[in-house]
């Protein structure tokens, strides 16, 4: 899941989600979602991260360093996410599907 639902314990809609993701777990299913990224020390209070269903991702630099807006504690893993740029194949990694 790519996005982040506000804390709002009496929004029915967020109940079915929670619902939702008890389930996915309960059937063995891995949800991944972003963590809180509005700041390294605000309390994160935001679904699916906070239910205990999810493993959190941060975003780091492409030399693996977490971004200044992303909490390291709040995070399970960090993955490249700003100015990535993808590799362009050699020639040896296209050998083997010739």
């Amino acid at each position: 899941m790519s996005w982040l639902i506000e804390n709002d314990d009496s929004d029915s809609d967020l109940q079915d989600l929670l619902g939702a993701l008890n389930r996915a777990h309960s059937a063995g299913i891995l949800m991944f979602c972003s963590c809180i990224d509005r700041g390294a020390s605000r309390k994160d209070d935001t679904y699916p991260g906070t239910s205990g269903y999810a493993i959190k991702m941060g975003a780091a630099n492409s030399s693996g360093e977490k971004l200044q807006w992303v909490s390291t504690s709040q995070s399970d893993y960090l993955l490249p996410g700003e100015n990535v740029q993808p590799q362009e194949p050699t020639a040896d990694a296209w050998s083997g599907y010739r």
